[in-house]
């Protein structure tokens, strides 16, 4: 009998210490959106799980037909690394978040098209 009390007892303080864990990543988690500008000009938005795990969009101004797929991340501290493409295309996206916005500086790998983008948290 005894035995079967401990193992409850594991069992609830175990359940308890994992349902109670807060994400690292909750001050980011959420969807976010904002513009890009530069070379090139458009939109973005990105879901940030509570893993730190981004995913999302970006859609050109000057090719609105299609739509830019990407993924990434963004660090404990806020750091944001993520890269969008289209057939081929890779445009890396680089910044910071800090509270409810982010911004940084984007390029496009293998010519010279770059510029900077920011957004915020819906």
């Amino acid at each position: 009998m005894k035995f079967n009390k401990a193992i409850l007892a594991l069992f609830t303080v175990s359940t308890l210490l994992f349902s109670c864990k807060k994400s690292e990543y909750k001050e980011y988690e959420g969807n976010w959106s904002g513009t890009y500008t530069g070379d090139d000009t458009g939109s973005w938005t990105i879901n940030i799980d509570d893993e730190g795990k981004a995913e999302g969009t970006a859609v050109s101004d000057s090719v609105p037909f299609f739509t830019f797929s990407g993924e990434g991340e963004i660090s404990k501290s806020g750091a944001v690394d993520a890269t969008v493409e289209l057939f081929g295309n890779r445009i890396r996206f680089v910044g910071q978040a800090s509270g409810s916005s982010m911004s940084g500086t984007w390029n496009h790998i293998g010519d010279d098209f770059k510029g900077t983008w920011n957004g915020k948290k819906n």
